[in-house]
């Protein structure tokens, strides 16, 4: 399977309603965590470390474990933190983990600093050059995260062709996306960045009781941690639940064929 193939499907064309299937992803911390992710359905496995923010970088020896065991089954991406941090290594290197090739780097704290997006650019072709696909990252709550506007993220990514586009939260203590954002925005830009070429993934606190909402936007990838962890997003992950959640997107994208 390769990590590409939606947004593969999706180039030049809207695909019918009737032969999309969104798909689910779920983000991990450990193999233990990333077997039970694969056992209740998920079809992408995200590494990450939920105690490091947002878009915590996971530990490189964990996410080599979790790469031997499970690379050939399901696509893989893994969380790298915010973009501020690249900006800052003087070396500018972007971290690597074999077998991963999509990473996502978030922009809080590029809101002000009118040099991210030739930057961001310069990072896309540095991770391109390895073979590595760069997502977009918006935050819902952009404001408050001193981030880029999503509308900006969308137009300069498509500069490049970028192959994935993801709206987040990036305080996971607040609101979820579809509080944030109007619904009607919300498809906007999913809607845009997917008529572009681009995968769409659509994170941020999702709930399975959004689950009948969001199917009805123009979304490839719906992303969870904390909608299928026992406690809250820091804790351990549940097979059932993301079971659950698997089967109630499955019958929600059912009902709108």
């Amino acid at each position: 399977m390769t990590n590409f193939s939606l947004g593969q499907q999706r180039k030049g064309s809207i695909v019918s309603e009737e032969h999309r299937a969104i798909q689910l992803l779920v983000s991990v911390r450990n193999l233990t965590e990333a077997k039970a992710a694969l056992e209740g359905g998920a079809d992408w496995i995200d590494f990450k470390e939920p105690n490091h923010g947002t878009l915590g970088p996971v530990n490189f020896d964990i996410a080599q474990e979790m790469v031997s065991s499970l690379e050939g089954t399901v696509p893989l991406s893994a969380a790298l933190g915010e973009f501020v941090d690249w900006q800052a290594n003087p070396r500018r290197q972007l971290p690597k983990i074999p077998g991963v090739q999509v990473i996502k780097l978030g922009l809080a704290g590029c809101g002000d600093d009118h040099s991210w997006e030739d930057n961001w650019l310069a990072c896309y072709e540095f991770a391109a050059a390895d073979c590595i696909e760069l997502v977009a990252v918006a935050y819902a709550d952009w404001r408050e995260a001193n981030a880029p506007d999503p509308w900006r993220v969308i137009e300069i990514a498509s500069r490049v062709g970028a192959k994935f586009f993801l709206i987040d939260t990036h305080d996971k203590r607040a609101r979820s996306s579809l509080q944030v954002l109007e619904a009607q925005v919300l498809s906007a830009l999913l809607e845009s960045a997917g008529q572009l070429g681009m995968t769409t993934v659509l994170a941020g606190k999702l709930r399975i009781e959004d689950i009948p909402a969001v199917v009805k936007m123009d979304v490839d990838i719906l992303a969870v941690r904390g909608a299928v962890c026992r406690t809250d997003r820091t804790g351990e992950l549940d097979r059932m639940l993301v079971k659950e959640f698997r089967d109630s997107l499955r019958r929600a994208a059912r009902s709108i064929v």
